[in-house]
């Protein structure tokens, strides 16, 4: 419920808008310009209607109200009982009114217009929360970033029963789903996290959507899976594109019919949960491909919000650093950063993204680095150093392989080199990404590619 000022001087009207406003929130009337005043400064209004003619020995009171509401951000409705362009524009040009409201005739037509009125109102309202919400909580300065986000979200609300959020990792889905995401759907609502990823295809099932006793070796007891706990609450499922195909046709399930199948088990087990997925953006080509299927992306993908990696957003890497110094460098100690750092960390692609940023900072905090300057970043491997100086240390054949193809086709192929190495050494894509902190979606994608290549071949 929200709280509306009606500032209005003829008493007869105030009663009859003043019954019908009382459905939409709590109502306070005055009928002057200063008891106006007195009211916006003292307490929390939310919406101001305020009569255009009121009587109180200035002109156009009205306007005066709308002015003040203005200056303190509340939507503002002005009351008159003429109609023609002069006054409409007045109302909306010189006064700078959220909306107009034309007096009516009829019982009817007064309830029909309320209605209007308070649509556009929780719209505008929604807005405003949903900018609120992003500024304060996801920190970007690219406003494109911005706008597609706000666009993104205007969908989301407490309908919604499951969305899809796409980003590379580091680029702050968690974040967008706890602080955002989740908050628009139902604030009261706790949010479970299930990274999809950290269990074997064998096993994710089992974790999902539990299973009976002697489903299958080793299950020697009934377990609960995480969709079952999360009964009346938001789960967020990371990573969805690691699941296997029975995992997706039992969230097809889920979303079409409300119920599931403990593994194992044939009673239907009837949930009511908000599922958000989180997916990188290789999801597309898994779709392509047939190992996600399409009827399931087509149903959780409705509301697909994108995530953009920082490499397309540059301007946020040096707020970010200065953000996550702020976290955790000890109070008291003062953080800054060289030209020359800055220039260097600019160029950088960050493939970690945010999170890659933050595990940066930690380390240069524990260093005790209070000026940051290129040769820190040298021992760590983050400056973008010219060729020169990359080539030390490198064989004959690197280095021509260096000169021959250049930088980004070098770095790519000591790229293939080493996952080619870590897949070689590792049982799993599970194990893989556990041993050498990889995640297991790019493990996948590199299998699957050395098996076409061998296939070829």
């Amino acid at each position: 419920m929200c709280n509306i000022l009606l500032v209005e001087d003829d008493i007869l009207w105030a009663t009859i808008i003043k019954h019908d406003l009382k459905k939409y929130g709590n109502v306070m009337h005055v009928t002057n310009s200063n008891s106006a005043k007195q009211v916006l400064a003292k307490d929390k209004i939310d919406l101001v209607f305020a009569d255009l003619e009121l009587k109180d020995g200035t002109k156009l009171g009205g306007a005066n109200v709308v002015s003040m509401a203005k200056k303190l951000n509340i939507y503002t409705i002005v009351l008159s009982s003429r109609d023609d362009d002069e006054t409409i524009n007045l109302l909306l040009d010189e006064c700078k009114a959220d909306n107009y409201f034309i007096k009516p005739s009829s019982k009817n037509d007064l309830s029909e217009q309320l209605e209007n009125m308070f649509k556009e109102y929780e719209k505008t309202s929604r807005g405003s929360s949903i900018e609120v919400l992003l500024d304060s909580n996801i920190f970007t300065t690219s406003m494109t970033y911005r706008k597609s986000l706000l666009e993104s979200l205007k969908v989301i609300d407490d309908t919604t029963e499951n969305a899809l959020v796409v980003g590379e990792t580091g680029t702050g889905k968690t974040r967008l789903v706890n602080k955002v995401i989740s908050k628009l759907i139902d604030p009261s609502k706790e949010v479970i996290r299930v990274d999809c990823g950290s269990f074997s295809k064998e096993l994710v099932d089992g974790a999902l959507f539990g299973h009976e006793k002697g489903a299958f070796t080793g299950a020697d007891n009934q377990k609960i899976g995480f969709i079952e706990k999360a009964k009346g609450k938001i789960l967020f499922l990371d990573d969805v594109q690691n699941l296997s195909i029975k995992g997706q046709q039992n969230l097809r399930t889920i979303i079409d019919e409300g119920f599931f199948y403990r593994v194992g088990g044939n009673t239907k087990i009837y949930t009511s949960v908000n599922i958000i997925f989180g997916a990188t953006d290789e999801i597309d080509t898994f779709v392509k491909e047939g190992d996600f299927r399409l009827d399931v992306y087509q149903r959780i993908s409705r509301n697909r919000i994108n995530t953009l990696p920082l490499r397309f957003r540059k301007s946020d890497i040096l707020p970010f650093i200065k953000l996550f110094a702020k976290e955790h460098y000890p109070k008291g100690k003062v953080f800054r950063i060289s030209d020359d750092a800055k220039v260097a960390l600019k160029q950088m692609d960050w493939e970690g993204n945010t999170r890659q940023i933050e595990n940066s900072v930690i380390n240069w905090s524990k260093r005790g680095i209070q000026k940051l300057n290129a040769d820190h970043l040298d021992i760590d491997g983050l400056n973008p150093r010219s060729h020169s100086d990359i080539e030390e240390g490198f064989s004959d054949d690197q280095k021509e392989y260096l000169k021959t193809f250049g930088y980004k086709a070098f770095v790519e192929k000591i790229r293939e080199d080493a996952m080619k190495y870590i897949i070689e050494t590792s049982k799993t894509d599970l194990e893989a990404a556990k041993k050498y902190n990889v995640n297991r979606s790019i493990v996948y994608k590199y299998r699957k590619k050395i098996l076409e290549e061998q296939r070829c071949h």
